[in-house]
């Protein structure tokens, strides 16, 4: 690609730029290059992360490798909008040397947005299109894919500018970056979707609910890969034009390997078999009846709800670890996340799980993964910076041994310096807030929701929470149900209509409408629920422990 003239259009528009040192130009990352590097994340995520791919081929009822591709061309496809001229204008210096042009059009509209916008007009006027299907056709089965793909920025795109009005294509996109933006589609297309004839098994109808479903996550999906894709230190700046398959072959996928590696996520890590409930918790010698219960109740490898109401001090949160485990070995989750009503709550916790309580036992939390793996734990909530065991976890910030020995948890700094990203970690540990924000309109939310759904959630102190707490969490076991995630959740004591309703919102997560009545009031209660299973009851023993005797004496009162 040495003559000027055999440079595809699609190189002179930058993705990534900064200030190079002082006298000199700025230094910039060619957009063709940076939609690659998120694609190789895309890609590389989905072939080590077997949960998280047959989670989308499930959802979506694609075959699995037309699935896999296609979750990579709309990765490649997430920036599509920086090819709008008011975009390239932000760096002037830059629009001038790479297009010999200049321009007065301000940015008033985000890139994201801009780039819904292209897809949009692109798909409507058949400007760009794929092999084997009719983009016209499957506008709207592509546009729910499109809108979450590019609104990567924690938001939806926006349908409307700063003055309300609706955008216009040609504010934005002169010919000759419509040009670009149209090759560059058809050259991407060709390297990571070859062919889509199998599509036309579907109608767009068919395919259009499971899409909209799907969005959700991969919502999530492409904020993740973005956010590991735009890291400078992974993926250095590259100003050199080369075909699009040296750069995917030789530069973006090994590039992405290592990305994946450093960044500490959950791609694979092999789950053990706990060998009941000494082989997690070998001081305790004489398990409480709940207990027994959790280490003995038959689990499927499907969705599940557990409800848990037992007496404060009958060793509900073992019992729910244990639980939570067996589901992970049953193949229902890959970790789990322990939601606690205030920070001081989830700071012991994570202290119960972190540390270690002699030289020759592991932590708890390792105690669920194969040794020869190093799973990540992570606090989440507004103030763990204070907590000395958390900020001793974080890779590279113990310094010395008497930090190294007052906690064994690893994390890693690209997974604990932001709380968006707790739900990633294998083993989490916070405050319920930080798991309602999945259900919540704030950005990031699907992110949360994408971590959230390979992971058992684990709710403690669920009668604590008011009625606007509880309808929040409903709605959180409703979607976690949707995409394959299990729950238990505990209490002291609760209400047969409360309970009634987190098992109606989990129900309904998994398509099952049918109306469900607890029948049985015994205590202590364990209630489990699949749709395959339906909802049981069993009643269990109470702890001896916590048995006591009341004599009551009718006294009669006489006028």
């Amino acid at each position: 690609m040495n003559a000027t003239n055999s440079i595809p259009a699609y190189f002179k528009y930058w993705g990534k730029a900064e200030k190079a040192e002082e006298g000199k130009l700025t230094r910039y990352h060619l957009l063709p290059y940076h939609c690659l590097d998120v694609a190789a994340v895309g890609h590389v995520l989905l072939s080590k992360d077997d949960a998280l791919r047959h989670k989308f081929i499930a959802i979506t009822g694609l075959e699995e490798h037309v699935c896999h591709r296609w979750l990579v061309l709309f990765l490649a496809l997430h920036d599509i909008g920086k090819f709008s001229v008011t975009f390239q204008n932000l760096w002037p210096d830059l629009l001038e040397r790479l297009q010999s042009t200049a321009s007065s059009k301000p940015y008033s509209t985000r890139h994201d947005s801009l780039g819904n916008l292209f897809l949009r007009f692109s798909f409507e006027n058949e400007r760009i299109g794929f092999s084997g299907i009719s983009c016209s056709e499957w506008q709207d089965v592509l546009m729910a894919v499109v809108r979450s793909f590019t609104g990567h920025h924690g938001v939806p795109p926006q349908m409307r500018g700063p003055n309300g009005m609706p955008l216009n294509f040609s504010s934005f996109f002169e010919k000759e970056d419509s040009l670009a933006a149209a090759l560059y589609v058809q050259d991407a297309g060709a390297m990571l979707c070859s062919e889509m004839e199998s599509l036309a098994l579907f109608s767009p109808c068919e395919l259009e609910e499971p899409m909209k479903k799907a969005s959700w996550l991969m919502a999530g999906f492409v904020v993740l890969c973005d956010w590991i894709g735009s890291n400078g230190t992974w993926f250095p700046f590259c100003e050199e034009p080369m075909t699009l398959e040296e750069y995917w072959e030789n530069r973006a996928i090994p590039q992405a390997e290592k990305a994946i590696l450093e960044t500490g996520i959950n791609t694979g890590r092999q789950i053990v078999e706990l060998s009941g409930f000494s082989g997690l918790f070998p001081r305790i010698s004489s398990p409480t009846p709940l207990q027994k219960f959790v280490e003995q109740c038959p689990l499927g490898s499907y969705q599940q709800l557990f409800i848990l109401e037992d007496v404060t001090g009958s060793g509900k949160t073992e019992a729910a670890l244990l639980l939570g485990g067996r589901l992970m070995a049953a193949g229902c989750a890959k970790g789990f996340f322990m939601a606690l009503p205030t920070m001081a709550t989830s700071n012991a916790m994570f202290s119960r799980l972190a540390e270690i309580s002699s030289p020759d036992e592991l932590p708890v939390y390792l105690r669920f993964f194969d040794k020869k793996t190093e799973p990540s734990i992570v606090l989440a909530h507004g103030a763990r910076h204070l907590s000395e065991t958390f900020m001793a976890s974080i890779s590279g910030s113990a310094a010395g041994s008497a930090e190294e020995e007052s906690a064994s948890a690893q994390c890693s700094a690209w997974l604990a310096d932001n709380r968006k990203k707790a739900l990633l970690a294998d083993v989490g540990v916070g405050t319920l807030d930080q798991v309602l924000l999945a259900v919540l309109p704030a950005r990031f939310q699907a992110l949360r929701l994408l971590g959230l759904s390979g992971h058992v959630l684990i709710v403690d102190e669920v009668h604590a929470y008011d009625p606007y707490m509880n309808k929040l969490l409903q709605n959180l076991l409703s979607f976690h149900a949707a995409f394959g995630g299990s729950a238990i959740l505990l209490s002291a004591t609760l209400p047969t209509h409360v309970r009634c309703d987190f098992i109606a919102a989990f129900a309904r997560g998994c398509n099952d409408h049918q109306e469900l009545n607890p029948k049985i009031m015994g205590y202590p209660l364990a209630t489990a629920y699949s749709r395959e299973d339906g909802m049981q009851e069993i009643p269990v023993k109470a702890s001896p422990l916590r048995q006591c005797a009341v004599s009551v004496r009718l006294v009669v009162e006489e006028n």
